[in-house]
């Protein structure tokens, strides 16, 4: 009877959301053929900067041994990056709107790529090097929500989570190649082609981005306005309606916990398998690689299969929490199994696994502010990109810290790592309701356009 009972419950859920499928109204998007290139570009031009980013820790293995940096001036260099990120959080999807996401995406990859050419001639000064990251972050940190800026005006609802996913993913792929390719163009042309060559990539793409078919500012608004008459229109932020809406809290707490952990890996992987499992830098790219591999096929994957349990009638609200929670729960409980291995292959294996399967979140945290926040859902993505990449400071320098507290050990890093996943599962499951005053209240399939 309990399974029959069971049974009736998920048909009435999937009969209530198709039921309130049919009371969504059309919404006007792009051709398909011109919305397929846009996500294209878009996924390259968040490869690059992420590949560059890579680059900094060949930076620090190299300027380490020059000039004997300990491991807080590593951190003060690696964090650098984010103090300019988070600067313009706030403000980025202001600029968006008023500029125009097309717009403002070309700024943000212009300055990128000029800005990584110039790093390398300024390795001699730490004061220099230290301002040049910071404008990389200000450049990085107009981009996202300048990109979904865009998602939210031109994609339709039942793509959210696959496009969302296959954008992000370019952050991986980025991520693979550069810590495959960084090592070995270091040894045969030297570090400093690492910044050149994706330097002027990011300059070459901000060609193709520009003659592209992607709307301009005056275009993403007439299009995006269509079939949305529910919607006010766009003027100041309700900013205290924002910050008092528990989902949004629950993105932003999420995104704290969720990028803590992978920024700690993104960041200091390098030098992990280097002091602590003692593999020379040159060796390190397939180790380094594997765990971005798997989570950048993981990503689309879980994007697809997202966006196909909305298709089938599985509320969004659903989707979401089932997505955040188990891939948040699925990192938390493998990281500490890195504590008791000193094997460089089952690190690469157990990291693999964890963000592979973290990548569910893609189809969670990640999107749901498309879903629950109309407008104002570039607004409440800078806001939860603000608190994500606040760890880059935090996770990124407190890792230092434990560094020369506990002597180089790796442990205490690992463990906080897995702690931050599992508390932002626990936030996600009791915080993520859908019911919002925003936009959309999500109690209903956001499926077919």
């Amino acid at each position: 009877e309990n399974n029959n009972e069971r049974e009736r419950e998920k048909e009435r859920e999937k009969q209530k959301g198709k039921d309130e499928l049919e009371e969504t109204p059309k919404k006007k998007v792009m051709p398909s053929n011109q919305r397929m290139m846009m996500v294209f570009l878009i996924f390259l031009g968040m490869a690059i900067p992420y590949s560059d980013r890579i680059n900094a820790t060949t930076i620090i293995l190299y300027m380490r041994t020059k000039y004997e940096w300990s491991p807080n001036m590593e951190g003060a260099v690696l964090a650098a990056f984010y103090y300019g990120y988070v600067l313009v959080q706030f403000p980025a999807s202001v600029i968006a709107f008023r500029l125009g996401g097309k717009e403002v995406v070309f700024i943000s990859m212009m300055l990128w790529g000029i800005t990584t050419v110039i790093i390398p001639l300024a390795t001699d000064s730490i004061t220099l090097l230290l301002v040049l990251r910071v404008v990389l972050g200000v450049a990085d940190g107009l981009a996202f929500p300048a990109v979904h800026f865009l998602i939210e005006k031109l994609i339709p609802p039942q793509e959210f989570s696959r496009v969302v996913a296959i954008v992000t993913s370019g952050t991986f792929a980025g991520t693979v190649v550069a810590n495959y390719c960084s090592p070995f163009l270091s040894s045969a042309l030297g570090w400093q082609w690492n910044f050149y060559l994706c330097g002027v990539a990011s300059i070459m793409w901000c060609m193709f981005w520009h003659f592209s078919a992607v709307p301009n500012k005056s275009e993403v608004i007439r299009l995006g306005s269509q079939g949305n008459e529910d919607e006010e229109p766009q003027g100041d932020i309700p900013w205290r309606k924002i910050f008092r809406d528990k989902n949004v809290w629950a993105i932003i707490i999420n995104q704290f916990c969720d990028s803590w952990g992978f920024d700690v890996v993104a960041t200091w992987l390098p030098l992990y398998f280097n002091d602590a499992l003692k593999v020379p830098f040159e060796e390190e790219g397939i180790l380094l690689s594997a765990p971005y591999l798997v989570q950048w096929i993981m990503s689309v994957l879980v994007g697809y299969m997202a966006d196909h349990a909305l298709d089938i009638g599985y509320s969004a609200v659903s989707v979401r929490k089932a997505m955040q929670v188990f891939g948040m729960l699925s990192a938390g409980l493998l990281f500490p199994m890195v504590c008791v291995t000193k094997s460089p292959f089952q690190a690469s294996l157990i990291f693999s696994v964890a963000l592979g399967l973290n990548a569910c979140t893609l189809a969670g945290a990640y999107c749901f502010h498309l879903d629950f926040a109309g407008q104002y859902a570039a607004t409440v993505f800078s806001i939860g990109n603000f608190a994500a990449n606040i760890t880059g400071i935090l996770a990124v320098q407190t890792t230092g810290v434990l560094m020369s507290y506990y002597h180089n050990s790796w442990n205490a890093v690992f463990l906080l790592s897995a702690f931050s996943y599992l508390f932002g599962a626990v936030a996600w499951w009791f915080m993520a309701d859908g019911k919002s005053t925003l936009g959309k209240k999500v109690t209903k399939n956001l499926g077919r356009v």
